[in-house]
């Protein structure tokens, strides 16, 4: 028997949340589903939500965009491979339940060179033969996967790809190679985002991509290069993996290009660039709304000037720059970096802030000499090592902390700095380094560099 004024030990009344509108619990669904996913699998939330009850399966199955994500990671040597099987029963079911929806599409293969990759690579094959049966239906993919499957998955592409907005392309097991794979982006219109990380040749057809603000390819040629940069207008970043074996000398190359004003590209990254790419490429760019370069060589530039000429031509506000070039001068990096007062990152070589090379930028300036060299610069990155660079900056951190307050030196005071962790205790030797670390001073694996500056784009 129940107590007087208590509840009954059971209740028939139906719970608030069916009462709930359909379009509400739809939202709800689609909260429920997260971000990552290891795999499609018994417990992907769609399928949870189907089986909780009868009206909860109906909003389920009537709701296709519940079933348009799909996230696959198969690691060789750990899933099983009757994993890989339900999978590829699971991909095919949110295929059909997504009915003609536009896909999110994850799939990374990863092998650390185990003898059994072969017949993952085999089973992986199928997941791919399902999903490029709906290149049609994609908008957002990220593939990592082995060489042999990439061009199956480019030559879909190329045939029809009306929805994809975002591709990112990368080889599973990360080994550069000579071969080179072909993908025609004619038929992909919506595309916006291009990150394919291989070498790669890229016909456009006869289209011009005005959606298009982000390139990330490793080009065969400068001449594809220029090529991509006339087809997309409107780009806003790109990056150029330098190839090592251009097919045209430096004259011919001179000749042959003229200088392309993009007033859309806030970020650029020419990346180990050989002398004659550094040349050309630079003498070809006009950026007048740069704000983020990261510039390196893998050798000593032809034309060490192309640099200069590039800043005078595109006066770029710009505010992060990592430069590495090979042979460039302490001298050369001053002159550069008083053209650009705005600058607030500044990550290069230790040589460059050893010893008496760190004086132009303290403050106060000298009695009628040069004004303060980046006076903006509120983040400093050593590339490479070097306990004498690290005690020079030292120097730099407490001379501006010190200085700060004094509104007519101008110049900001340094809040990170990016260094290598064997130098951190050289670093914090320094007299008033412990004060400006507890003022909040950052001290940041220089490693962390890459995450760092794509955070501040």
């Amino acid at each position: 028997m129940d107590l007087p004024g208590l509840p009954g030990g059971h209740d028939d009344r139906p719970s608030p949340i069916t009462k709930l509108p359909h379009e509400i619990l739809t939202q709800i669904f689609f909260h429920s589903l997260g971000t990552v996913r290891k795999r499609p699998s018994a417990d992907t939330p769609p399928l949870i939500l189907g089986q909780i009850c009868r009206s909860w399966r109906a909003v389920a199955l009537s709701t296709p965009l519940l079933w348009a994500a799909i996230m696959v990671a198969v690691t060789v040597g750990v899933a099983p491979l009757e994993d890989l099987e339900k999978t590829l029963l699971a991909v095919e079911e949110l295929l059909t339940r997504s009915q003609d929806c536009p896909l999110k599409i994850s799939l990374v293969y990863m092998h650390m060179g185990d003898e059994q990759h072969l017949v993952y690579e085999k089973k992986s094959y199928g997941i791919v033969a399902k999903l490029v049966q709906h290149t049609h239906r994609w908008k957002n993919v990220v593939l990592s996967l082995p060489k042999v499957l990439i061009g199956q998955v480019f030559e879909r592409i190329s045939a029809d790809a009306r929805c994809l907005q975002s591709l990112v392309v990368s080889e599973s097991d990360g080994m550069s190679r000579s071969s080179m794979e072909a993908i025609s982006l004619s038929c992909a219109p919506q595309l916006e985002c291009f990150h394919i990380l291989l070498l790669a040749q890229v016909d456009w057809g006869d289209s011009i991509m005005h959606k298009m603000r982000q390139i990330s390819v490793k080009f065969p040629t400068i001449g594809a290069l220029l090529e991509c940069l006339d087809r997309c207008p409107s780009l806003t970043d790109f990056d150029f993996y330098s190839h090592a074996h251009p097919p045209f000398p430096l004259a011919a190359l001179q000749t042959r290009f003229s200088a392309r004003r993009l007033s859309s590209v806030v970020y650029c990254s020419p990346d180990r660039l050989i002398p004659v790419q550094f040349s050309v490429i630079l003498d070809c760019l006009d950026l007048p709304a740069l704000k983020k370069f990261v510039l390196s060589t893998s050798m000593v530039p032809s034309d060490p000037l192309s640099l200069m000429r590039f800043l005078y031509r595109s006066h770029p506000p710009l505010e992060v720059l990592s430069i590495n070039v090979f042979g460039m001068t302490t001298t050369e990096l001053h002159e550069c970096l008083r053209m650009l007062p705005v600058l607030t990152t500044l990550r290069c070589g230790a040589m460059h802030f050893s010893g008496e090379k760190i004086e132009p930028f303290l403050v106060p300036s000298p009695p009628h000499g040069e004004p303060i060299l980046c006076p903006n610069v509120e983040s400093v990155w050593i590339i490479d090592d070097g306990e004498v660079a690290c005690r020079a900056v030292a120097k730099l951190v407490v001379n501006r902390q010190q200085n700060a307050l004094i509104l007519t030196t101008g110049a900001r005071r340094i809040r990170v700095f990016g260094l290598a962790p064997s130098n951190w205790g050289a670093f914090k030797e320094y007299p008033g380094i412990q004060h400006c670390m507890e003022e909040g001073l950052q001290l940041i694996d220089r490693a962390s560099w890459f995450n760092h500056r794509r955070q501040q784009m």
